[in-house]
């Protein structure tokens, strides 16, 4: 009877660790880079990078493209609120003689230029940026299908136990799927 739970535990043990062995595979196949002769791990590989990158670029794109908008209208408003001021200062001066210039509108109008051109280049950077993610995606995608065709399966090793109290017989299968 001893024997008998001896090789029923033996035998749980051995499936059990048939069962790590082959995420641990699994794991290992996959997570390592491209290799040469293998063409299921190099299209894997591809595919994480260009998801990977493709994901940064059109995220960082977004960030751009939203920093230039913020930029672009400040740089309009203050654009605006400097020209507004230089025309009441010339209205102004010629009812009343100033002597000293308008230095504060020429600043606000430096600082809003300033701000439309930094704007500006952000938006087109983050465009750029954008559409070159979309193209890592879209690649991504192609890699995608071919795993697909490929019907990317794991190699799998496993050790099933028979236990059959009734005509006492024990034993076990061993199953290799591809």
């Amino acid at each position: 009877m001893a024997m008998r739970s001896i090789i029923i535990a033996l035998l749980l043990a051995l499936t059990a660790f048939a069962q790590e062995m082959n995420s641990t595979y699994v794991q290992a196949v996959y997570n390592t880079p491209a290799v040469e002769n293998d063409s299921i791990a190099k299209i894997l590989h591809n595919y994480e990078r260009a998801t990977k990158i493709g994901n940064r670029h059109k995220t960082l794109g977004t960030g751009l493209i939203i920093a230039g908008s913020v930029g672009l209208c400040a740089g309009v408003a203050v654009t605006a609120y400097a020209i507004k001021n230089h025309n009441d200062y010339q209205r102004d001066s010629q009812k009343y003689s100033y002597e000293e210039g308008d230095s504060g509108s020429a600043y606000l109008f430096l600082l809003g230029g300033s701000s439309i051109f930094v704007g500006g280049a952000s938006i087109i950077t983050g465009i750029i940026f954008r559409s070159n993610g979309q193209k890592r995606l879209d690649r991504a995608n192609g890699y995608e299908e071919q795993l697909r065709q490929y019907n990317l399966r794991s190699t799998s090793l496993s050790i099933v136990p028979l236990i059959n109290p009734i005509g006492q017989a024990f034993g076990g299968n061993l199953l290799l799927n591809f």
